[in-house]
């Protein structure tokens, strides 16, 4: 669900540098992303664990762990409670690539970093992600490594632990990163270079898999995932949403 706002703040970059984003809303694209992709509606058939990808690759995310079914939406309790997919989708290397979900979430544990959507981990060389954080009531950001380094942008968008269904999409395009908010656009002029995923590696939702150490849970629910990858993947990918 998309929501309208008159009022944006100042955006934030940590990373391999500071820099003052520019502020858009985002706008319709004509063209659509040349790259695979995937796309999940959080729709599950009784006595299923299998969220269909809807863009017939087979590539379909198995719920694991403390997990309940919906009307529409999938909820991640107490950890581990994650989703996983398999394919060569999501190691975008040079490629300009979208990733994103529509989420709800009512809290946030204090000094907790729940991971909606992520391929790769924290020590690989590559990894991207989207994660919450609790300040401010709830804030999104996006974490994009490569060959360039460890880069994470965050939202000007707050408050997003108010139980309301929210849009969140980051993106890497030619010379820039991006984290989209419920259709409001944060740009910055930074690249993390060359995103190739450690050979193996799942896509998870929700959380980052079967460990119960460091589990960065996201507890809440999913309505909709999705990675697109290609020439107009972050308008490409929000012209599906909320699949």
């Amino acid at each position: 669900m998309r929501m309208s706002v008159r009022q944006l703040a100042a955006a934030t970059v940590v990373g391999l540098a500071a820099l003052v984003p520019a502020v858009v809303l985002a706008a319709p694209h004509a063209q659509a992303a040349t790259g695979p992709s995937g796309l999940w509606n959080f729709t599950v058939a009784a006595g299923s664990a299998t969220v269909a990808d809807l863009d017939g690759n087979p590539q379909n995310i198995s719920l694991k762990g403390s997990w309940s079914r919906g009307t529409g939406y999938v909820s991640f309790n107490a950890a581990p409670a994650y989703g996983q997919a398999n394919g060569s989708t999501f190691s975008p290397g040079d490629l300009e690539f979208a990733f994103g979900a529509v989420l709800r979430t009512n809290s946030l544990v204090a000094k907790s970093n729940p991971n909606v959507i992520q391929g790769g981990m924290g020590n690989d060389p590559a990894q991207f992600k989207i994660a919450l954080q609790p300040v401010n009531g709830g804030t999104a950001i996006c974490v994009l490594k490569g060959t360039k380094g460890y880069m994470v942008a965050k939202s000007t968008r707050t408050s997003l632990a108010n139980g309301a269904s929210h849009e969140v999409v980051c993106s890497r395009q030619s010379g820039s990163i991006s984290i989209a908010v419920d259709g409001y656009v944060n740009t910055y002029a930074l690249s993390p270079g060359t995103i190739r995923l450690t050979s193996g590696r799942p896509l998870y939702v929700g959380g980052k898999g079967s460990t119960t150490t460091w589990t960065d849970q996201f507890r809440g629910q999913l309505d909709c995932a999705g990675v697109v990858s290609g020439a107009g993947a972050r308008a490409a990918l929000m012209a599906k949403m909320p699949c």
